[in-house]
């Protein structure tokens, strides 16, 4: 895989991880792909609104929003133990 040729500004170094890639690369007039590829070079994890670990409990209103039933989710998703 080739280098992305966008410069590591502070701004951009800021941002990525926080926002998705494609709106850092609208306000700073450089290709997706080439913010893309500075975040995978810089190993920062893609922009999620929601971020869970396994062990994080899943509370009704995240079922709502993942559109998923409590009974279909693997036990170490559900609130029982």
């Amino acid at each position: 895989m080739r280098r992305s040729n966008v410069k590591s500004t502070s701004d951009l170094l800021r941002r990525l991880g926080k926002e998705p890639d494609t709106a850092i690369a609208r306000s700073m007039a450089v290709s997706t792909m080439g913010v893309n590829k500075k975040r995978v070079e810089l190993g920062i994890p893609t922009y999620s609104r929601v971020r869970l670990t396994p062990r994080e409990k899943w509370t009704p209103a995240l079922l709502t929003l993942a559109g998923r039933r409590e009974a279909r989710l693997p036990p170490i998703l559900t609130n029982s133990k």
